[in-house]
């Protein structure tokens, strides 16, 4: 920037640039697993300045439904029928691959036709409902970097029960 080539005692100005950055860092290229840090030095004459910018982690939140599973076993109709209930087994799988995280929450709202039963896998997990707001709450707390590649990820599975009403009849729910 020549505005900045010759500046007079006490004199200031301003630099502006972007750094494009991969959206995702292989891992297996580096020698670190965590907490990844952009740096950079900028030299302005006889004078530098370093500047170090934290990575945003990535979070992965991954959802899969199942009627046949190992972990509660689950009942009605298959297709679902209008005004029976049908039990799903939900699991949710959280990674998080750069930096560490804390207080994690993943959260979804239940539409009116489907039911919580009150069947949670592990049994520790922390997961709450608002019947008000069906908002359901899957408080995961502290996620180190590295969750879900270099550790297992953090999971829960929970039972719902759908009874599909009259107007979804031939459509999916």
């Amino acid at each position: 920037n020549s505005q900045l080539q010759f500046l007079a005692q006490a004199e200031g100005g301003n630099v502006e640039f972007w750094i494009k950055t991969n959206n995702i860092i292989d891992m297996a290229k580096t020698n670190q697993t965590t907490n990844f840090v952009l740096r950079n030095k900028v030299v302005l004459s006889d004078i530098s300045q370093d500047f170090e910018t934290n990575v945003n982690s990535k979070i992965i939140i991954d959802q899969a439904g199942y009627f046949q599973d190992e972990v509660f076993g689950n009942s009605g109709p298959i297709p679902p029928q209008t005004g029976t209930p049908t039990t799903y087994t939900i699991v949710w799988k959280a990674q998080n691959l750069y930096n560490n995280v804390k207080n994690a929450k993943v959260k979804a709202v239940l539409p009116s036709n489907v039911e919580l039963t009150g069947k949670i896998f592990p049994d520790n997990a922390s997961l709450t409902f608002d019947s008000q707001s069906r908002e359901l709450v899957w408080t995961i707390g502290d996620m180190p970097a590295g969750t879900g590649t270099t550790a297992f990820p953090a999971s829960v599975a929970f039972q719902v029960a759908l009874t599909p009403s009259f107007g979804q009849r031939g459509s999916l729910a």
